[in-house]
């Protein structure tokens, strides 16, 4: 694994113990995920970044004031064009280094306690697809030639499974294996979390096919999802990059003569939406998308605002 360094924009000198950017390095390395670690370094580079072009006098975290913090949340709200959960996640990144800092005893307080957040968006921006469009979608591929079997592959893994993009392209067929009466697919999620989702029969034709027709010969290290063929390095023993599938969603949608905004978050919302809908515990949704809280399934769930099904309806006296 690269090690994940901070740029040491402000330039800050190195004091008794450690520079900024050493004890950024060693908050970063506090995490699992390697994710974690790019995104929360890349935050905290934009938050020095700011501190120097607003020439505050930062050499440690001890000089940090509460104004400092205040004026870069202004700032990012007035000229950013980001959502606002965007928005809260730049500045939880600034707030979980403080805290570790003081948790560490680097600093005795932390800043960010008196300045306040904002308050995160509580509904998902990400649109969901209704059954028939989900329907019509699934009917497009050409699954009888090599580059449709991996396309109707990939959707069914997000439609029926719900899996982020990243989980998808992170398979390998050894992932795939018998529990007891059940084909399971282990997932590698974020945050490093293990989960187990069993395999319906939809997904099992879809991969039995996919494997038949691509004639490539898996091993069991082998990535499931996996380019066709590679014009650049000729190499196709990898797996397909994320920005497929979002090629492989966006070109069905449009076949499927859909108008509106997708993405590949979408296909997880419809899951979520269609559970529900069909009276599926909201935790037991939860734990197949991996979510550690229903709050957050909740926020996917778009068919709670049709007001076809709203319970005004159901009202009788």
């Amino acid at each position: 694994m690269n090690e994940v360094v901070i740029k040491n924009e402000a330039n800050c000198p190195i004091d008794n113990f450690y520079s900024i950017q050493k004890i950024v390095e060693l908050f970063v390395k506090s995490y699992l995920s390697r994710n974690t670690k790019i995104a929360y370094a890349k935050d905290i580079e934009q938050f020095f970044k700011f501190c120097k072009s607003s020439e505050y006098a930062i050499e440690h975290p001890r000089d940090f004031q509460s104004y400092h913090l205040a004026a870069y949340r202004d700032f990012i709200i007035n000229s950013s064009k980001l959502e606002a959960n965007s928005v809260l996640r730049k500045l939880v990144a600034v707030r979980a280094f403080l805290r570790w800092c003081c948790n560490e005893g680097i600093i005795d307080r932390n800043p960010f306690i008196n300045v306040q957040l904002p308050r995160a968006n509580q509904n998902s921006t990400t649109q969901d697809f209704t059954d028939a469009e989900v329907k019509k979608i699934l009917s497009l591929p050409a699954s009888w030639i090599p580059s449709g079997s991996l396309h109707y592959l990939t959707l069914t893994l997000l439609f029926y499974l719900g899996l982020r993009k990243s989980e998808a392209v992170g398979i390998k067929m050894k992932d795939i294996y018998e529990q007891g009466v059940h084909k399971v697919l282990r997932i590698h999620g974020k945050g490093s979390k293990i989960r187990l989702l069993p395999l319906p029969p939809v997904i099992l034709s879809a991969l039995e096919n996919y494997v038949k027709i691509s004639g490539k010969a898996f091993t069991p290290d082998d990535y499931l999802l996996q380019p066709l063929r590679n014009n650049r390095t000729k190499t196709t023993a990898k797996p397909i990059h994320v920005s497929t599938v979002d090629w492989i969603v966006g070109y069905y949608k449009n076949r499927a003569g859909i108008k509106k905004k997708v993405s590949p978050h979408s296909c997880r919302a419809t899951v979520v939406g269609h559970l529900l809908e069909h009276k599926i515990p909201i935790r037991d949704v939860a734990n197949m998308l991996g979510h550690a809280s229903i709050q957050t399934t909740s926020l996917y769930d778009k068919r709670k605002d049709d007001l076809d099904r709203s319970a005004v309806y159901k009202v009788q006296f």
